[in-house]
């Protein structure tokens, strides 16, 4: 599958993450939901294709596809970023970019937007 997402992306994103550690933090649903309940400031970044996007979404997510994330850097405020997709498996690919670009708080939603779903929280269309 891997190989799959790399596809998707640039060479010079390729490199930047095969070459470096893990840097960012992963994080599940339930702490996730504990700190939206708790109203800290964050951005919701999902990383899957638009169409995905469209059909279900967690409230409050901006979406910048994975193949996309290079060139948008700057639409990414200067906030505790979390990445979703929607098994967990491309969101460690952005969340490791985000993170070696230089953003201080880099979370990875395990389970992705399916197991948001599985569990019955509210989704947005």
């Amino acid at each position: 599958m891997a190989s799959a997402v790399f596809a998707i992306i640039k060479p010079n994103f390729q490199s930047v993450m095969m070459d470096k550690p893990n840097s960012y933090t992963d994080l599940d649903i339930p702490s996730y939901q504990q700190h939206r309940d708790n109203q800290i400031e964050h951005f919701l970044l999902d990383v899957r294709e638009p169409w995905e996007y469209a059909d279900k979404r967690i409230p409050g997510a901006v979406n910048i596809p994975l193949g996309e994330l290079e060139d948008r850097l700057d639409d990414i405020p200067d906030l505790p970023v979390v990445v979703v997709c929607e098994h967990g498996v491309r969101s460690v690919y952005g969340a490791q970019f985000l993170a070696e670009a230089g953003h201080p708080a880099v979370y990875n939603l395990l389970g992705g937007t399916s197991e948001w779903v599985m569990r019955g929280l509210k989704t947005e269309r």
